[in-house]
């Protein structure tokens, strides 16, 4: 998809400001196709992505349990589990990210809360607030233009005729307690 990236002076931003202010790293993005974690991660420059790994992401708990076979539901989970996705849905869940944030861990959130259906950036769910109301963080905001939509697109896509475009945003230093709208910020790269 030839990929095109802009802003990894941006992530240079990033690693500094972890240094100088110990803090995780909370990453936001749009969201537009299930391999989002995979594209942005492989498109991150390699002296970055040794700096920010481990990223754990975070995934809807419908991704890792399958209404099908038991055995299907544990690989499922487990793979999940083995590329650095944690289920979301419940407090306790939320306790641990929290916790890991004032560990000095990346996350990596999408606001959204799902795949955008029509290639649109859509409302914040509220995650970035809410972790914002229980510690401080660096947001490292980033969007995805140019992979919406595979399934009616994808002959100009295995043709190399559509780009991807991943830009990564000026890291922003979050207050504890301070309401942040997570999609404005993707929206203002």
């Amino acid at each position: 998809m030839k990929p095109k990236i802009y802003g990894e002076e941006n992530l240079d931003a990033l690693i500094s400001m972890q240094k100088d202010n110990v803090l995780g790293t909370v990453i936001i993005c749009n969201h537009l196709s299930a391999t989002d974690p995979f594209f942005v991660c492989s498109l991150m420059p390699l002296r970055i992505r040794k700096k920010l790994f481990p990223i754990i992401f975070l995934a809807k708990k419908e991704l890792f349990v399958s209404e099908k076979r038991r055995i299907v539901e544990k690989v499922k989970d487990v793979f999940m589990r083995l590329i650095g996705c944690i289920p979301i849905g419940n407090l306790s869940t939320m306790r641990e990210v929290i916790k890991s944030i004032k560990s000095q861990e990346n996350i990596f959130i999408f606001p959204e809360g799902h795949v955008s259906s029509d290639g649109k950036i859509g409302p914040d769910m509220g995650a970035l607030g809410f972790l914002g109301k229980h510690c401080r963080f660096i947001i490292q905001p980033i969007i995805i233009q140019g992979v919406y939509p595979f399934r009616e697109d994808w002959k100009n896509v295995l043709l190399r005729k559509r780009s991807l475009s991943i830009k990564f945003g000026k890291p922003i230093l979050s207050e504890k307690s301070i309401q942040s709208d997570a999609m404005e910020i993707i929206k203002s790269i």
